[in-house]
């Protein structure tokens, strides 16, 4: 008899990849779909009818949310300089990272790899800058899930930082799993977009990959902050791309969210995470620490407490509105008409023939529809915010 998996739906699937870690008998597959998002692909001859794909999907078998009202909220910064320079703001995680390893424990998150952007998992401190400054791209997690468990199991201690919905699928995950020695982060999160345009830089041949999606060497700003993608030409040379790229424009429109972005199920105070990070923009107070970065720091758990206690960090107290002002991904990502919009597709459609110019043009969304999304989009920031 012939089964199918029971997996979320094409617009609710977050891409998180627990489900494919999840299946023993190669059922699950991962591919780029023809719009250039993240998909499962399903060989239902081998499939046996387990449920072990459906029982780790933070969609179809959502984990209730803790009771984490009482979430500390807090400007930061690490207090080791270095860390903090290679770090996209504040340096939070890197300063977690160095308490983890040098325990002996172990450390995952999003590494670039050429043109892709995998997770990795690491064991010394000299690996760590792989780890560090913002990645623009949905991560590649397929193994991952798999090398945490065996790490937990083993007696390991693990810090695994990811997306709020990568974080719950490794929760349904391990299910049964002792946890207490997993620390969790995830990040205040505006959703991934399309893979189009670093698969047409691809193409192009003039690049052997990326080198990284931001930087500080101009300082880090609370507002105004100027994003960089650097790329790696085929003769050796690093290549600034600037913020007006595809890629950037990309990453910044909510046109190309991916569908379940569009209405995110996994934003707001309650998550699953120990610890939740992010760019503190809009920070006012401490203006002498803005060159070198200051982070936005939500602490859901006692356990969390006590690892940046135990870190080289450095706290002030902040409000959830300071936060959440200039960074209403934390509260909602909803915007459910996006993904229905003929003007969404029609964006991926020049981008999947290449015509960089027309889809950039129609990311500036000028005329009246252009005006009438925008205004969607402010109505729906403007709610969040309230």
């Amino acid at each position: 008899m012939r089964h199918y998996p029971e997996l979320a739906s094409y617009n609710n699937c977050t891409g998180c990849m627990a489900c494919i870690d999840a299946c023993n008998h190669d059922v699950l597959k991962l591919a780029v779909d023809d719009d250039g998002y993240y998909k499962i692909d399903i060989n239902s001859d081998k499939c046996i009818g387990c449920n072990l794909c459906s029982m780790s999907c933070p969609i179809i078998s959502p984990i209730e949310l803790p009771n984490n009202e009482m979430t500390k909220i807090f400007a930061s910064w690490s207090m080791d300089s270095d860390l903090r320079q290679q770090s996209a703001s504040g340096g939070i995680f890197a300063s977690l990272a160095s308490l983890i390893l040098n325990r002996g424990g172990v450390v995952y998150g999003a590494a670039i790899d050429k043109f892709d952007v995998k997770h990795k998992r690491i064991e010394t401190l000299h690996e760590l800058f792989q780890l560090q400054g913002s990645k623009y791209q949905h991560s590649i997690m397929t193994g991952i899930y798999r090398h945490v468990r065996k790490d937990l199991v083993n007696g390991r201690e693990v810090l695994f930082s990811g997306l709020p919905c990568e974080i719950s699928g490794l929760k349904k995950f391990l299910r049964n799993i002792n946890q207490e020695k997993l620390i969790t982060v995830d990040m205040i999160c505006g959703g991934v977009s399309t893979l189009l345009p670093m698969i047409n830089l691809k193409l192009t041949h003039n690049y052997t990959g990326i080198i990284s999606f931001r930087d500080k060497d101009n300082g880090w700003k609370p507002l105004g902050f100027k994003y960089n993608l650097k790329m790696m030409r085929t003769d050796g040379k690093i290549e600034n791309l600037g913020s007006e790229n595809m890629v950037l424009s990309a990453f910044s429109s909510k046109i190309l969210k991916r569908a379940s972005c569009c209405n995110c199920k996994f934003t707001g105070l309650k998550r699953n995470s120990d610890i939740t990070i992010g760019d503190f923009w809009g920070e006012k107070k401490y203006s002498h620490q803005h060159n070198a970065g200051v982070s936005a720091l939500l602490i859901h758990s006692d356990k969390g407490y006590k690892y940046i206690q135990d870190s080289k960090v450095h706290i002030e107290p902040a409000a959830i509105e300071e936060i959440s002002v200039h960074n209403p991904n934390l509260i909602s990502t909803s915007y459910p008409l996006i993904p229905c919009l003929h003007y969404r597709k029609k964006v991926l459609e020049y981008l999947k023939n290449n015509n960089v110019e027309k889809a950039r043009d129609l990311l500036r969304m000028n005329g009246i529809i252009g005006y009438m999304i925008r205004l969607y989009l402010k109505i729906v920031h403007i709610y969040h915010s309230n």
